[in-house]
């Protein structure tokens, strides 16, 4: 089973959800956090709503994978739980409707801020250098 919620991925061989509150478990799950490039695994998920979730013996790092089949990371952090609130990060598309529990993960789901900020600097950056494409 895979999961995609604002651009994070969850992945684990069983997921039992409840898509009206968004609480539920995976068990054995893969993990990977867009904003921050956190990625590990766990033995178990705990979704506690819609941006809070408890990993419980789990095993994360920020290090990038070089694709060979032995990498191990520089580092590696090791709990026997983790809990994630994901709040933060989407606080732009929170803040427009605080009571609403979104679950959608299509192309209508929220944007992270990071990505709100790059849009913010790519347009301040169009505005400065309009004109300049020749030099």
């Amino acid at each position: 089973m895979t999961v995609y919620r604002s651009g994070n991925v969850f992945s684990g061989q069983a997921l039992d959800l409840q898509l009206d509150t968004y609480e539920g478990f995976f068990t054995q799950p893969k993990l990977q956090l867009l904003r921050n490039g956190m990625h590990g695994q766990a033995q178990e998920m705990e979704f506690l709503d819609s941006a809070r979730m408890v990993l419980k013996k789990a095993e994360v790092t920020t290090c990038k994978r070089d694709g060979t089949p032995d990498w191990m990371p520089d580092w590696l952090f090791k709990a026997d739980r983790v809990t994630l609130d994901l709040r933060s990060h989407f606080s732009e598309f929170r803040a427009a409707q605080p009571a609403r529990i979104h679950l959608a993960a299509h192309s209508h789901h929220f944007w992270p801020d990071a990505a709100c900020e790059a849009h913010r600097r790519a347009l301040a950056d169009a505005a400065r250098l309009a004109d300049n494409k020749w030099e």
